[in-house]
């Protein structure tokens, strides 16, 4: 065989290994990518999400030294392609566990949460406790990661105040003793200051600075008044105490009238200012709160004329020395669905002989639910090992939606490790009808491993301190790469709506 025949068969096979070969990475490379990608299953089907607010799998839960402590979240079960049915619900962990409820039903295109509440027993090791939460329904059965981390309480400090309602005639002053008690070891020095609501009483604290040695207590004195003779006639004066990044507050409802036993009421938490809003066709829950004043006892009957359906349970609260200075009763406002939207407004009375006691209830009726949505000029990054970039996070106002949004990122696989995600700032305060933006950073070092990362991050809403009220979030994907120089083309002139979900 001639020189340039072998010549030019070698050449022939060593170009069909080659092409082989890339015909190979780049099958290898589409199913990597394909196997980090979310395929959609074909028929019906359901998926979980633990826990709230964040449902990155991952849960920390501080351990008491000294008694068993808890803590409560939210698994949210939903519908995939028109699914229906009841889904059995249980966690394998090796701590202790439950679900309420354990067993839920779905409906087409729907969603349901359950309670997960982790027992954590004293003396329970510090670190990680990993295991699985396990959704079943006949053949169709779904599991996640779940990750919770018993972590050792940080130092902090209690804030107490003597009495959390003070009564005192017109011109004259009061005062009353706030203290603060050094928990698990903090020492160091607590700012305390004082704001009122509304606007017209004196009030001051001394001192204004307290310094803690590790296990101790101090006090300061609030000092308020003289009560104005013209006025509102009730304040409620905030204490805040701070030390760092530990901030605490207590309320001190102050009330104009004789030094006899009296009470004064406020409605409705958290906000306590008299305000509610509520869409057509819904109702509002919440509670009011009673203070008794000057060592006050008796029955205090409670009654509302708001025109709208309202019921408050008990509509009889008694005072009593065994029970404290402040009772709470439940309030429900139900708005039907002929209802117009616009303001409503009316009174709250509590009377007790010849005590008597009201204040205004303005209810803000709106064809539909506050809401908020939250989205990223940005949802796709090509970035490379060792660089960063920022994505602006934008949350927007609706249907008159006006509150503080907390703001937190996860980063998933967990499996990939090196990529930081940072939002700041990480509270942001949305008016009705507003915007608010704040700055996601994601950086990556040298030796961050390359591939595909989402970084989710979660706008949330927490009307009260046992249960969430609304949260979204928005993911942007992320691509790691060698390449020291990439181009991210995944910049959007819209705002991209994000993934919305709810939790009542």
């Amino acid at each position: 065989m001639p020189v340039y025949s072998t010549r030019k068969f070698l050449v022939l096979i060593l170009l069909s290994v080659l092409v082989g070969f890339a015909l190979f990475s780049g099958a290898r490379s589409a199913l990597n990518y394909l196997s980090r990608s979310t395929i959609q299953p074909v028929g019906p089907d359901y998926s979980l999400a633990c826990c709230w607010p964040t449902n990155d799998g991952i849960v920390n839960a501080p351990v008491a030294s000294t008694s068993d402590s808890s803590l409560t979240s939210w698994v949210t079960v939903r519908s995939v392609n028109n699914f229906s049915g009841s889904v059995a619900l249980t966690v394998n962990l090796g701590l202790p566990v439950s679900v309420s409820p354990n067993l839920v039903n779905l409906m087409s295109g729907g969603r349901v949460q359950s309670a997960v509440t982790f027992s954590i027993p004293r003396g329970t090791p510090v670190g990680a406790y990993n295991g699985t939460f396990t959704g079943m329904s006949g053949a169709l059965v779904r599991s996640v990661p779940i990750s919770v981390n018993v972590v050792s309480p940080p130092p902090d400090f209690a804030l107490n105040a003597s009495q959390t309602g003070l009564g005192i005639p017109a011109g004259v002053k009061g005062s009353i003793y706030v203290g603060v008690s050094s928990l698990r070891g903090f020492a160091g020095t607590i700012d305390l200051s004082t704001s009122v609501s509304p606007s017209g009483l004196n009030a001051s604290i001394t001192p204004a600075s307290i310094t803690l040695v590790q296990g101790a207590d101090a006090s300061a004195t609030l000092s308020v008044g003289p009560i104005p003779s013209v006025g509102p006639g009730q304040y409620s004066v905030t204490v805040v105490a701070r030390s760092g990044g530990i901030v605490h507050s207590e309320v001190v409802l102050v009330a104009g009238g004789s030094r006899g036993p009296d009470f004064s009421l406020v409605c409705c938490w958290p906000t306590n200012d008299g305000n509610a809003t509520v869409s057509v066709g819904s109702t509002y829950n919440s509670y009011l709160t009673l203070n008794g004043l000057n060592n006050f006892t008796g029955t205090v009957s409670l009654a509302t004329d708001l025109p709208l359906p309202t019921s408050i349970s008990p509509s009889k609260v008694l005072f009593s020395a065994s029970n404290g200075t402040n009772v709470q009763a439940g309030i429900t406002i139900s708005v039907p669905g002929g209802a117009s939207p616009g303001t409503y407004a009316g009174k709250l009375t509590g009377t007790s002989g010849s005590l008597a006691h009201s204040i205004g209830l303005t209810v803000r009726v709106v064809s539909s639910t506050p809401d908020f949505i939250i989205g990223a000029n940005q949802t796709f990054l090509q970035i490379s090992q060792g660089s960063s970039h920022e994505v602006t996070v934008t949350v927007t106002s609706v249907n008159g939606f006006a509150s503080g949004l907390n703001l937190t990122t996860a980063v998933f696989p967990s499996s990939l490790t090196g990529l930081l995600a940072t939002v700041k700032p990480a509270n942001v305060t949305l008016h009705p009808g507003g915007t608010a933006s704040s700055t996601l950073t994601i950086a990556t070092g040298s030796t961050t491993q390359t591939g595909y990362y989402n970084v989710t991050v979660t706008g949330s809403f927490q009307l009260s301190l046992t249960g969430p009220s609304i949260f979204h979030t928005v993911v942007v994907n992320v691509l790691v790469t060698t390449n020291a120089s990439v181009t991210n083309t995944g910049s959007q002139a819209a705002l991209v709506p994000a993934i919305q979900t709810r939790l009542d």
